[in-house]
Order: C-alpha cells, then structure tokens, then sequence
C-alpha cells in the first residue's frame, strides 16, 4: 500500500494578556498533517510553511487545508485503479472542525504542547475502481508551547507624592508622610511572551518627614493680589466738559491691591500671618474720545394770543345812570419755558419744558345804565260800598228812631317810578280799609187812626265806624257826628 503524506507548519500570531497593563505578541506554532489509512501509519514527510498574522491564522489554515485537499484529489488522477482522493464534504468537514480547535485555543492558550485529531464524517475514500477497499484521511493539528523564562521585579511605579502633610506628631515635632507606588510581579525576559507580565500585585511605600515645631521652613513668603484692577475715579475730563464732537484723551487711574507677609502652612499656627504689609499697585488707563458738550439756551415764548378768562366788571347795569365808573377784567395767554439745544447731535431739541399761562388785568372807562326805581304808594277816596240799611224808613212807625248803617271803602295801591321817569306797575293793589257810618232816622209809617199820642220827630245821629283791611285783618273806628 502506497501511503501518502503531507505536513503543513502554520506560524500564527496571536495577542496573550498576562497583566492589566500589559500586552505583547506571542509566536504560537501549530503543526497540521494529513495521513491516508490511519494516524499512526508511516513517517510524516514534507511540509509547507506559512508566516501569517493573527487577524490572517484562519484565513491561512482554511487555505492550507484545502490545498492538501485538492493535492490528494487530483495527484493522481490519471491512474483510476489508484487515484485514492477525499470526498469534498470530508474536506469541508476537517476544515470545520480544525478551525473551531484553533479558535479554542486562541481564546485559552494551552500551558503546553497538545495535539487534536479530527477524523473526516465519511471515515473513507472513494475510488474509481476499487468500491470495496478502505481509506480514511484523519488530519491531525498540534500546539507546540512556547519556551520562556520568567524574571520576578519590584519596582517603583511613578513619583513620591506627598500622602499626609503637616501634623503634630508630639509636643515638639510635626511629621508628614510621603508615598509612592510600587508593583512586584514577574516579567518574561526571553521566549514568546518577551516583555509580557504576570502575577502583577501594586502596592505603596510611606516615607515619613519629621521636624521641629519651630523650623524656620514652616513660615513661607506670600506677595499675592487681593484685588485686581479698579477704577481709582472716573474718565477725567469729563466728556460732558468738552464741546461737542471735538476729539481729545482721556485718563483715568486703576489700583490694584497687594498684600505679603509670611504665611504659616503647618502646625497648630497653620494659617496665620505675620509681617503682614498691605500696599498698592497703579497704572494709568488712556483713551481718545468725543466731547459730548452741548450747548442750551433758554427760551420763555408764548403760544398763542391773549383770551378773557373774566367778563367786564362792574357789569354797566349795576351803576347808576348816567355815573361814570372803571371796569376791569382778567386775561391769560398760555407761555412754554425751557432749553433748546443750540450745539449738539440734535440742534432744535427741546428740554425741561414747562407749559404756564401768564395773567393780565385791563380796565376800561364806562357810565352806568342802571334805571332806579322807587315805589310810590297812594290812596283812592272813601266811596260807599252800600247804601243806608235799613234804606226804607216807610216800614218803620212815625215817631220811632231806628239806627241806619252805611259802609264805605279806600284802596292804597302802588307805582314804581325811575329815575328815568318811566312807570312800571302802577296799578299794583296793596291793601283796603273800610269804615262804616251810622245814623238815627225816625220812621215815616203813619200811625192808625185812633192814635192819639204825637211823638216829636228826632233829628237823626250819624255815627261813624271806621275798619281797614290790612293783610286779611279788620280794623273797625267809629266816628259820631
């Protein structure tokens, strides 16, 4: 039986971490060969070699295994009766399961060298002419670890820096402690993982510092600013002082405030001053600018005419007639005050401006046209208002006195005469009076016939009753004659 053989040597490059702060490239060797009828058959012979990164190790592996594939398959093609060649669903079974074994050894590196030996599915070749005979192609893959030597280290890892400072440690010293990292572990000097890491521990040195309480070192020289600059005054001069629009420099002084002394930075004075000065720094601020003084005059104007706020006064029909008088009355006009600029950005512009009226009395010459009226009273004669009662002296028996009564009546009236002589109102009643007269008068009824007594006729007695009638009120006089 003819045995073929093929070996391929892959040098893969993989990424191992060995410490936290660590990482280098290690070569890792993985033997692949390929053996017809069996793993333990004949000698291994012949090789490829393949140099191949790490992102590239699988690519290269895939590529290597199907080139023994098609070497097997078609080397000897031309004598059916011995091509001897592998089936292509073996193939892409040992290319699986060769890949997936190296994968598992990229994510967890062995500690020393092991192999793996995948058998195709198939377990057999197939020939041309010779069903029954029986070949298999195993293909079998080995990690050869690495040699390496391991140095251990103890090693500072960065500057000393101060960990605690100042404090009382007795009655006489302060004490504050430095401290620095360290980290011990081993380092590979020599093999694949040259430079790498392991067993990596950090830890730290403290480095105490002791001194007097009354070292001169503890009071440290301090010159700092505790303002900075400020205005001293204002811009001078004023830009408000100099004419409008004319272009001239101004100054204006800046302070800035400073203090130094010694400063205590530890111990139970820690913070504290002595020596302390405070003082000033100055510097003198310029810049060019544009007057802004304007000029304003006064201005006191009128608006509008003078209006009468009163009429003329005494009115004419209050003085007498004809008498000449003075009369007055009152006037305004309405006044604006104020300032309007007469140099600046805005000639014509007024300010503070205050509207006020102003008052004026006139008088004139004038004669009263006041008609007075008097009122004239007088009296109407007495005039009978009824006749002698009782009037028929027939009825009553010769010889007999009886009393007659006749009433009489007077009326005041009243006239308003002026001094015009003109008559208002002149029959204006007032009041009446009244009065009455009484009288004795004998009866002329004749006496019957068998009379024989004769009465001597009496002249008759008037009397006289006077009444008035003022305001609804009567007021009787008699008078006898």
């Amino acid at each position: 039986m003819k045995i073929i053989k093929a070996r391929i040597l892959f040098l893969l490059t993989t990424a191992l971490s060995l410490g936290a702060n660590l990482a280098s490239a290690q070569i890792v060797n993985y033997q692949v060969e390929m053996r017809q009828g069996g793993p333990n058959w004949g000698d291994r012979y012949g090789s490829l070699m393949y140099h191949t990164s790490r992102q590239e190790g699988e690519a290269a592996l895939a590529a290597a295994i199907d080139s023994m594939v098609h070497h097997l398959r078609y080397t000897y093609g031309s004598n059916p009766v011995n091509d001897r060649y592998m089936c292509g669903s073996c193939g892409a079974d040992l290319k699986a399961k060769l890949i997936a074994k190296i994968r598992e050894w990229k994510a967890s590196p062995p500690t020393s060298t092991v192999s793996y030996m995948a058998i195709p599915i198939h377990g057999h070749g197939v020939t041309s002419g010779h069903a029954q005979s029986f070949y298999w192609w195993p293909m079998t893959i080995t990690y050869i670890a690495p040699s390496e030597t391991w140095t251990p280290f103890d090693e500072p890892n960065g500057d000393k820096y101060l960990y605690k400072d100042w404090y009382v440690l007795d009655a006489s010293n302060l004490q504050r402690v430095w401290r620095q990292n360290w980290r011990k572990g081993e380092r590979c000097t020599s093999g694949a993982s040259l430079g790498l890491e392991r067993n990596v521990e950090n830890y730290f040195k403290d480095e105490p510092e002791i001194k007097p309480m009354g070292d001169p070192s503890f009071w440290e020289y301090f010159d700092v600013m505790v303002r900075n600059w400020y205005d001293a005054g204002d811009w001078a001069p004023l830009a408000s002082t100099v004419a409008y629009g004319q272009v001239f420099t101004q100054t204006k002084v800046q302070k800035q405030d400073w203090q130094k002394g010694e400063r205590c930075t530890v111990g139970p004075k820690k913070g504290e001053t002595r020596n302390v000065i405070d003082y000033t720094k100055e510097r003198l601020q310029t810049q060019t600018t544009t007057g802004l003084a304007e000029e304003w005059e006064p201005f006191d104007i009128p608006v509008g005419g003078w209006y009468d706020t009163s009429n003329w006064t005494p009115d004419p029909s209050t003085i007498p007639h004809g008498q000449a008088f003075t009369q007055t009355k009152t006037q305004r006009q309405n006044w604006r005050k104020g300032e309007r600029c007469i140099v600046g950005p805005a000639p014509g512009t007024e300010r503070n401006v205050v509207p006020y009226p102003r008052d004026q009395t006139i008088t004139q010459s004038a004669t009263g046209t006041q008609e007075i009226w008097n009122q004239v009273y007088w009296w109407t004669d007495w005039y009978p208002i009824t006749d002698w009662e009782p009037a028929d002296l027939s009825k009553v028996p010769v010889n007999t006195t009886v009393t007659q009564t006749m009433h009489f009546r007077r009326d005041q009236f009243m006239k308003e005469v002026s001094n015009l002589n003109n008559i208002r109102n002149d029959q204006t009643y007032i009041q009446s009076e009244f009065r009455s007269e009484t009288r004795q008068a004998q009866g002329t009824q004749p006496l019957p016939t068998d009379a024989t007594v004769k009465v001597k006729p009496k002249a008759p007695e008037v009397k006289v009753q006077n009444s008035q009638t003022k305001g609804g009120a009567q007021i009787s006089v008699e008078d006898k004659k």
